[in-house]
């Protein structure tokens, strides 16, 4: 009984997170949202075409470990690649909060992202919300 209450508070925490992370996000929406967190690391590339960002090991458990770098706004150009990277030990997600991509990635696996549109694209880890970040797309 005590662990039935305790899963079905996990499952409500989660789904209740979920639900914050996608109210009022219709679908289809462009990717001008702007940022409500204060950004603690800014990262500029221009020129290179290509950019990862990993998720370190421990950064399940580990609040104050998030996306490295963490709060990321990465400033690249129209049809350049992202590359996130689960150095974790447990499953993570890269999640945009418009919907343009949303991708599960197990423990040594990657997902690449090519933006060809302009704009800024806020992303969640939907499994442990306090990872985020931003990725500016700039011409």
């Amino acid at each position: 009984m005590r662990t039935g209450v305790i899963v079905g508070g996990v499952l409500a925490a989660a789904l209740a997170t979920t639900l914050v992370f996608f109210w009022g996000q219709p679908p289809g929406r462009t990717a001008t949202t702007t940022s409500a967190y204060t950004l603690q690391t800014v990262l500029t590339t221009k020129t290179a075409s290509a950019v990862i960002i990993s998720n370190p090991l421990g950064s399940s458990t580990n609040t104050s470990l998030t996306f490295d770098p963490p709060y990321v706004r990465l400033r690249i150009n129209v049809n350049n690649t992202v590359t996130w990277v689960n150095e974790d030990t447990v499953p993570h997600t890269v999640t945009s909060r418009d919907r343009f991509f949303d991708q599960v990635l197990q423990p040594g696996q990657s997902f690449t992202y090519t933006f060809d549109r302009v704009g800024v694209y806020e992303y969640v880890c939907t499994l442990h919300p306090w990872m985020s970040g931003v990725v500016e797309v700039v011409n």
